[in-house]
């Protein structure tokens, strides 16, 4: 074995820099030094400048709103938050650009990905993204100048505009919406709440309740219910029939003529798993004349206004339609609710262009003098439940409000005169006489 001569200057140092490791021994990441100029400056020039690269039906494909939204939104949560405000650290360096952290947090809910798909763009790392996220959805459900025009409940006078739409849209006289659950899949269900939320669809998933109406507005949501749950247990838990118990359902009702007959409760189409009730429109399961078959159609094509309402919710937040990687109910109650409050806001700006909210483009009215009797509109005030007497009372109000919406004959009569009412809009009252022929004599 021969040995050669190495000169000193081939050996490697006997000090050098040190690797850096972590506590567990394990070499730690290399810094990355993004560069936040440079996102500002592209996010400015492509998509909020003074004249931005890309168009405005552009924006709204891309990121679900309009463009004249951002600011407004923006703001919004500036006051809420210093995290959406532009400072500078103690270093002496900028912060990320709100503009930055508001677009990413919205593609983020957009598309259902992780912020590392757009860390090129963005020039900040997962953990600020998902932060992004976070402060977001949680910010719009929280802010009051939003949530109380975009997650509202229908006040008297949206129930009549909403009504007449309906009358105009479905020949539906008295249709508040259309009422029905979709769900949600939960990755990241801890194992011990498995056997609460893993029903049918074999794994975990979190319900939304909702009334959708013709313009895909969503007027009532609910969310949280496990999904072992079917309609029937989310409908015995849900905040809606809880306001028809405590007369602030009985508001906004106004009165309406259907079949040459009034009435004054407004009502909400369902499939036929929900009970009969005074204030439902179920679906006839087994028609078997002209009557039944005609009315069976035309319900059906009005309720899919709430079917659609999903689907183009789920097709424009593509973050609801893909397992849901958060941990906490919490995040995802906030997450589905900002989506609804974004939704809303679309929805809102199709029906002022005269447009049509549709989920392809994404792959006035006065009060009415109010003649109600007046005894029983505050009588759910806490101070009622003072006194024994005033429980009493209070009880049997509920007790009342139960029994005239659990009224079998009151939904019966209701369909037969919707039936009836359909029936003679789309053939005329003198093909009435024949509407009691079998469904084989049905064209």
């Amino acid at each position: 074995m021969v040995l050669e001569a190495v000169d000193e200057h081939d050996l490697p140092p006997l000090t050098g820099k040190r690797t850096r490791t972590s506590s567990a021994g394990q070499p730690k990441r290399p810094h990355i030094k993004y560069g936040y100029q440079r996102a500002e400056e592209s996010v400015l020039s492509d998509w909020v400048g003074e004249v931005p690269r890309f168009p405005d039906k552009q924006f709204e494909r891309t990121f679900r709103i309009k463009r004249h939204m951002v600011d407004t939104i923006l703001n919004h949560l500036c006051r809420r938050k210093s995290f959406w405000i532009k400072s500078v650290c103690r270093a002496g360096k900028e912060t990320i650009n709100p503009y930055v952290k508001l677009l990413c947090g919205l593609k983020m809910i957009c598309y259902g990905i992780s912020g590392n798909a757009f860390l090129d763009y963005h020039q900040f790392g997962e953990t600020t993204s998902r932060q992004c996220v976070h402060h977001l959805v949680t910010g719009l459900v929280t802010c009051p100048a939003l949530a109380e025009i975009y997650l509202r409940i229908p006040t008297k006078a949206d129930a009549v505009k909403v009504t007449t739409m309906h009358k105009n849209a479905h020949k539906m006289p008295g249709m508040l919406g259309s009422l029905d659950v979709t769900k949600v899949h939960w990755k990241n269900c801890p194992t011990a709440l498995k056997g609460q939320f893993q029903g049918r669809e074999k794994c975990a998933t979190i319900a939304l309740e909702a009334v959708v109406d013709h313009n895909l507005w969503f007027w009532h949501g609910s969310f949280g219910f496990p999904g072992t749950l079917n309609d029937i247990n989310i409908w015995e838990r849900s905040s809606l029939l809880e306001s028809m118990f405590n007369g602030r359902h009985e508001q906004i009702d106004h009165q309406y003529t259907l079949d040459e007959k009034p009435f004054k409760k407004l009502y909400y189409l369902v499939d036929g798993i929900y009970p009969s009730l005074s204030r439902f429109l179920g679906m006839e399961t087994d028609p078997s004349t002209r009557l039944d078959g005609s009315f069976k159609v035309d319900q059906e094509a009005a309720r899919k206004d709430v079917e659609r309402g999903f689907g183009v919710l789920k097709l424009k937040f593509l973050s609801l339609a893909h397992p849901i990687n958060l941990h906490h109910r919490d995040d995802i109650y906030y997450l589905v609710m900002a989506t609804i409050l974004l939704h809303n806001t679309m929805a809102e700006e199709r029906v002022a262009d005269d447009e049509v909210e549709d989920g392809s483009f994404y792959n006035t009215i006065c009060n009415e003098n109010d003649d109600e009797n007046d005894e029983d509109k505050d009588i759910d005030n806490d101070a009622y439940s003072f006194t024994p007497a005033g429980r009493h009372k209070k009880f049997e109000m509920v007790h009342r409000r139960w029994a005239e919406l659990y009224d079998y004959e009151g939904s019966k009569y209701l369909k037969d005169s919707m039936k009836r009412h359909l029936f003679c809009e789309k053939f005329g009252k003198n093909a009435l006489e024949k509407a009691h022929l079998w469904m084989d004599n049905f064209n």
